[in-house]
């Protein structure tokens, strides 16, 4: 791509969004595929409401109900799994959540210190003409148009 360096690391950050989001909605889907099989699990948040049956509530309220316990499973917390399937599925998707987690987070810090490490440079080099200007002794005027000057060629 022929754009500036700051916008194809906006894009990578936003890749990095999108996958999440496609991750989350994917295991979501999966987690009640595979609860809507056997029956037996509810979601943690209705225990308090015992005669509530998760499977006949609105298909809006179990797909964000699957999604908020995917987001669960991504960050490693348990959501009660019942049966042999569940707790495999689980343990799986914990273990690959901690994985895009760490690469998540690894790609995150590397991008900020790239967009970080560019302004420092801007930084260093508007330090260094401060400095000679000052060692110059270059009148006020000249010293704010060669700032302005390096402002716009950044």
């Amino acid at each position: 791509m022929n754009v500036k360096q700051s916008i194809k690391y906006m894009m990578r950050l936003s890749q990095l969004i999108f996958t999440v989001i496609m991750y989350i909605h994917c295991m979501g889907c999966l987690w009640y595929i595979i609860v809507f099989k056997l029956k037996i699990w509810k979601p943690p948040t209705l225990y308090i409401e015992e005669k509530v049956n998760f499977y006949e509530l609105s298909t809006e309220y179990k797909y964000w109900s699957s999604l908020y316990h995917s987001v669960l499973l991504l960050t490693g917390n348990d959501i009660v799994p019942r049966g042999t399937l569940q707790v495999a599925f689980v343990t799986v998707v914990i273990t690959a959540g901690a994985m895009i987690n760490a690469n998540i987070f690894g790609n995150m810090a590397l991008i900020i210190s790239e967009l970080n490490k560019k302004t420092a440079e801007f930084q260093n080099q508007i330090d260094t003409a401060n400095t000679a200007m000052k060692n110059m002794k270059l009148p006020n005027e000249i010293q704010t148009r060669v700032i302005s000057h390096l402002q716009y060629i950044q």
